[in-house]
């Protein structure tokens, strides 16, 4: 039996204070491009945030309008607006990929559902008061299947098998020409790369972007710059991810109360409008 796997999109709590969001919600259609930006996120749930194009129609926007049933020319502009924001990217194929998404997505195997469905049952058919040795082993049993089928395991020997710690270096020097060459590849660095290989699902070439777009990391801001040891760790990679160090669009001025209604702009209009996160 072929075994499957679910994806779900998990919004952080504070999804709608980002400050990208609010101020995609003030354009013209702006509630609406926020949505089809949700529908697209949840396309792109079971291939890492990457969108082929299928070179079937004339552009990847309109093939995505197709796939989640929303107006193509709404598509381009949500599209648009997030490439600018740096939450999506498109390489040279046309394929886009959703910087944010690895972190915004949960998944489990169908024997994890199972697993989880009969403890569910158990529970209602168990008086609440009574804990039994059979409950405790279910319970450890199910601990075990969460070790296995979290989102981020331990790199398995068969994907070390698969890593290619030349390449991925080498591809980190050929696209963050801004940051410092690598040119040693030691013990932890190939332990940092084997963290990095889980949690981006093998895919480097659009973290390696998004770095290098970014001015505070590559230091075109004047300050400090990053590096390929810095990128790496964990706790920075996730930030990264995020969007933490996206470059910021160029705008100023302010709302009123927050109760009022804020004004709405074209997406062309957008750049030289003076609108602060409030």
């Amino acid at each position: 039996m072929t075994e499957k796997r679910f994806y779900w999109l998990k919004l952080k709590e504070n999804f709608f204070d980002e400050f990208y969001i609010k101020t995609m919600r003030i354009l013209d259609n702006g509630g609406e491009m926020v949505i089809i930006y949700m529908k697209i996120m949840l396309s792109a749930l079971n291939s890492k945030g990457k969108i082929k194009y299928r070179n079937i129609l004339p552009s990847c926007y309109e093939e995505i309008a197709i796939t989640i049933n929303e107006d193509a020319e709404k598509v381009h502009k949500t599209l648009d607006f997030l490439v600018k924001t740096g939450k999506a990217v498109i390489n040279d194929d046309g394929d886009i990929f959703l910087t944010e998404l690895c972190e915004m997505q949960g998944s489990e195997c169908s024997s994890a559902e199972r697993v989880r469905k009969s403890r569910e049952n158990k529970a209602l058919q168990c008086n609440e008061n009574v804990t039994s040795d059979i409950d405790i082993d279910i319970e450890k049993d199910i601990e075990k299947d969460t070790e296995k089928t979290g989102e981020n395991p331990p790199v398995t020997e068969k994907q070390k098998n698969n890593i290619d710690y030349k390449k991925i270096t080498g591809e980190f020097n050929s696209i963050c020409k801004s940051l410092p060459r690598v040119t040693t590849i030691n013990k932890n660095r190939k332990n940092i790369i084997d963290m990095a290989y889980v949690r981006l699902g093998g895919e480097f070439t659009e973290f390696f972007r998004k770095i290098e777009n970014s001015d505070f990391l590559t230091g075109r801001n004047g300050k400090w710059k990053s590096s390929f040891d810095w990128v790496f760790k964990e706790e920075n990679l996730i930030k990264i991810l995020e969007g933490n160090y996206d470059n910021k669009p160029d705008v100023s001025g302010k709302f009123g109360n927050k109760g009022d209604y804020a004004p709405t702009y074209s997406i062309d209009e957008f750049e030289n409008q003076s609108v602060l996160d409030y």
